[in-house]
């Protein structure tokens, strides 16, 4: 399969994309194998954006279930961004880029940046670009892209079915992927909230969060710390990234930035 973004990538870089795309490959002949039907749902591959192994921290958002990543024929979340949306969406109005964009940024800059000073998510994403550093990944629970028109809401049953025919397997594709990317803090979209069985994410990342006590706390958001391939990880659960009724100000970048930096913003 044609990788349309691999000259994006150089070094250490350009060989744990092909690392990736090697896992992605298996993983979804894995599943289609198990599925036994071809094309009944696409599998969209994901990973790391250029430059995130030269970040001082490495941050890793782990989401539920890619959505519309099909459109283009990638079938590959990060070259879709690259290709697709960056160029071409309004970053601001679209409130899972908008969040990950300026968390990212506030992580960069080490939570020095306050929030009312940040640039506007469009602007950051056309730096981006521009730059060839994005410096973070992305790691969706199921590669079964929702193409459902109200793909604004979890497919449920098709994220379970992904992780059932994923998890048949022998050789845990979740962390393998997890021991690649190895971040050093990873954000997660609250996953425990019963969308996902609980049973399947212990599978997945090897613990069981809701019996890890809360390092610290603030507001709706919980700080842990994990260990992922024997090095010791942040890992902050809070709102799902494009949930309603949220404040991108007072229920992710504040917090976040409290909880990793100790800093008001």
């Amino acid at each position: 399969m044609k990788d349309y973004i691999l000259n994006h990538f150089k070094g250490e870089e350009l060989e744990k994309r092909k690392e990736i795309n090697l896992l992605m490959k298996n993983w979804r002949n894995e599943v289609e194998n198990v599925r036994k039907i071809k094309r009944d749902c696409y599998f969209a591959s994901d990973g790391f954006f250029p430059n995130y192994f030269n970040q001082k921290i490495k941050i890793l958002f782990i989401a539920r279930e890619a959505r519309w990543i099909t459109a283009d024929d990638y079938n590959d979340y990060i070259a879709t961004f690259i290709k697709v949306f960056f160029p071409r969406d309004n970053q601001n109005k679209n409130a899972f880029t908008r969040r990950v964009l300026r968390i990212t940024e506030g992580i960069k800059n080490n939570g020095a940046i306050k929030f009312d000073n940040l640039k506007t998510a469009d602007n950051i994403a056309k730096e981006m670009i521009k730059s060839n550093d994005f410096g973070y990944a992305v790691m969706n629970v199921s590669k079964y892209s929702n193409e459902r028109k109200d793909g604004g809401n979890a497919n449920k049953k098709m994220i379970n079915n992904f992780l059932e025919h994923s998890l048949s397997s022998k050789i845990n594709y979740f962390q393998n992927e997890l021991n690649i990317l190895s971040p050093d803090i990873i954000i997660t979209g609250n996953l425990w909230n019963g969308i996902i069985s609980k049973e399947y994410l212990k599978l997945c990342f090897g613990f069981d969060l809701e019996k890890i006590k809360p390092r610290k706390r603030n507001g709706s958001v919980d700080l842990y710390e994990i260990n992922i391939n024997n090095k010791l990880t942040k890992l902050l659960n809070v709102y799902h990234f494009s949930s309603r009724n949220t404040s991108d100000k007072n229920d992710f970048y504040l917090p976040i930035m409290k909880l990793l930096f100790e800093v008001s913003c």
